[in-house]
């Protein structure tokens, strides 16, 4: 049941005025979407407000928004409503000697800073996609100028604090997709009320990098109880604009006290029933940079965005104009991803394949220092015994591979009864003494694993993943909740500290699918019943799963051989090698897996045999490094 407080009669828990309310909290209470501390609250009492420009004043197209906000006709007021379907972006801009390190903070914290592009020295453009006819230093309503940590200024304009030597970083602002909720008929109570948006601090830690580090700083939004499935669904896709929720209920969770005094920006007035609902927010950014001591660190106030040419339909598209990886291996790693999108169990992945999910999943874990890689879907073998299947271990331990040689701390946690089948594969692959296999007992707690690892990147690959109603399934929707462990609790934790999680599967009933569930239901055979109701940042669709482990071995060579390492490695070092393979697959057999298809122990997986299928794949793929 939810805790009732009585200190204060707004934190009351008043009966939830329909059933259906309580059906869909239930449900998101099953997924671990929401905490068990969830409250609607009640109205408060008189909050302050900020004046805002009217919509009905603004120029719709950003081009022209930007030329009035350059010429004064905006004033600093926040940019919420601002041309809704475009793309908003918070903006700091750096000395070029801390550039690297602050980019290697956005990409280690990927959910609070998704960086959509990061300008030259002295650029002022925002770049082709956000505004090739933009000017950081006067487009933005108000700014922030710090000097050595502190704030000097809150000018309308950079000019006097601008040099060649800046780089500007444009970052994904929640904004975006606030015209997506309102569109759809998801009340957005700060829009409806004209204020700036509640921001506040929270008592999560960021991945540091260098001098940037601090904690995460997060956006409220009252959203009625009956919606939150639709603002679940709407905002997890747009994993540039910060991606779904990271926590719904009772702000204590993450350190927060009093919703009525935001860290930034102004508090909103709930209606009856509303639930309070937390996404990261890039006003971490601001917070990490503004504190590394910088000689003038400049930022955009809270709420004051940058609007871009982009519109929110498009954010997909942001891939290679915003990092500085030649064209070379941004292709190969589209074409990793392509190549493994191939369906040959016609399960229906293009239903719900993405793109761009491999480069965002690259990107990151090129920068993460620990990863903790989950993997385990049980299966009936022929006589109706659930055991694990070949499927998802083999290519878990292939990309656990790749990460070591790279020098990374890795874990492998699987359900219990599968640790067995993970250490066979892996002693057959010869790195059984650089990674630690744990089994998900009723002893293991998730979230103290994933802080004493200094966890920043989590990946599943293959993993049952638990439904909207807390059960799991088959693809033929048989119950197999008996024999599954709650891995999705690490992926839960994860993203309510901001770590970053990739997910492959090949059916949509694995962890990681409720990014895209509303796919799922509608195209899936048994989609209503088996989808995945836990979301990742980054969802890949493959023919096999195991061959999307295989396909982010090869996209790490690319970035490998696309930029200057220290690590004392050959690209194709990372490449799965067939032997090798082969070897790892009769190992785990021989230890107990099936092919989930088959529902034998042979070289196959999913009813494929490795020679014939398999084998063509990896080969496929590692020559795309050639």
């Amino acid at each position: 049941s939810a805790r009732t407080h009585t200190d204060n009669p707004h934190n009351r828990l008043p009966p939830l005025s329909r059933a259906r309310d309580m059906l869909q909290l239930g449900r998101l209470l099953h997924t671990g979407l929401v905490s068990l501390h969830l409250r609607p609250f009640a109205r408060p009492g008189v909050v302050r407000s900020v004046a805002m420009a009217s919509t009905a004043q603004l120029p719709g197209e950003p081009v022209a928004f930007r030329r009035h906000v350059r010429e004064g006709q905006f004033g600093p007021n926040p940019t919420t409503d601002a041309c809704p379907g475009f793309v908003q972006a918070n903006v700091v801009v750096l000395p070029s000697r801390l550039a690297d390190d602050f980019e290697r903070f956005c990409l280690r914290n990927a959910r609070a800073v998704p960086l959509l592009y990061r300008s030259k020295a002295g650029e002022v453009s925002a770049g082709p996609l956000l505004g090739p006819e933009s000017d950081v230093r006067t487009d933005l309503p108000k700014y922030h100028v710090y000097k050595h940590g502190v704030l000097e200024d809150t000018p309308q304009t950079l000019a006097a604090s601008w040099s060649s030597d800046m780089v500007s970083f444009y970052l994904g602002c929640s904004f975006s997709f606030d015209s997506l909720l309102i569109q759809h008929g998801v009340p957005v109570r700060h829009v409806q009320q004209k204020k700036n948006i509640s921001m506040f601090k929270t008592n999560r830690e960021c991945n540091a990098v260098g001098p940037f580090g601090g904690n995460l700083v997060v956006t409220m939004r009252y959203i009625p109880s009956s919606h939150l499935p639709a603002a679940f669904n709407l905002s997890s896709p747009l994993v540039k604009a910060h991606g779904g929720p990271i926590h719904a209920g009772s702000p204590s969770f993450l350190g927060i006290g009093d919703l009525n005094k935001p860290d930034f920006g102004d508090a909103t007035v709930p209606e009856p029933g509303d639930v309070p609902v937390f996404w990261a927010c890039g006003v971490t950014g601001i917070v990490s940079a503004s504190q590394a001591g910088a000689e003038t660190c400049c930022t955009h106030s809270p709420g004051c965005m940058f609007v871009s040419d982009l519109s929110t339909d498009k954010l997909g598209d942001v891939t290679s104009s915003s990092f500085p990886y030649p064209d070379s291996c941004v292709e190969a790693i589209h074409r990793a991803e392509q190549t493994i999108q191939q369906d040959p169990g016609s399960r229906g992945i293009d239903a719900f394949k993405l793109p761009n999910e491999m480069y965002c999943a690259a990107l990151e874990l090129w920068a993460a220092t620990s990863v903790v890689l989950v993997t385990g879907f049980p299966c009936f073998n022929l006589d109706e015994k659930l055991v694990p299947e070949t499927d998802g271990p083999p290519g878990t331990l292939a990309i656990a591979r790749a990460l070591a040689l790279l020098k990374k701390k890795v874990q492998v946690v699987v359900p219990p009864g599968h640790g067995k089948v993970l250490m066979a594969g892996l002693r057959a692959s010869g790195l059984q003494s650089e990674i630690a296999i744990h089994e998900l007992t009723s002893e293991f707690n998730c979230q103290t694993f994933l802080v004493a690892v200094d966890c920043d990147h989590v990946v599943s690959i293959e993993s049952a993943g638990r439904a909207q109603d807390g059960q799991y399934y088959s693809m033929r929707a048989a119950d197999i909740s008996s024999a599954c462990a709650p891995l999705d609790d690490i992926i839960i934790f994860a993203r309510q500290r901001g770590i970053s999680v990739t997910a492959v599967g090949d059916g949509g009933n694995e962890i990681g699918f409720g990014k895209v569930r509303y796919l799922v239901e509608k195209f899936v055979n048994n989609g209503e019943t088996i989808a995945c109701a836990v979301p990742s940042d980054n969802c890949i669709a493959a023919g096999t799963s195991n061959w999307g482990g295989y396909a982010l071995c090869v996209s790490l060579a690319a970035v490998l051989k696309a930029q200057p390492s220290t690590i004392e490695v050959e690209p194709k070092a990372l490449l799965p090698a067939v032997d090798t393979e082969q070897a790892v697959l009769s190992a785990m057999v021989e230890a107990g897996a099936i092919d989930g298809i088959r529902k034998t122990g042979a070289l196959s997986v999913d009813g494929f045999d490795f020679d014939d299928v398999h084998a063509k794949v990896i080969t496929s793929l590692n020559s795309l490094l050639e």
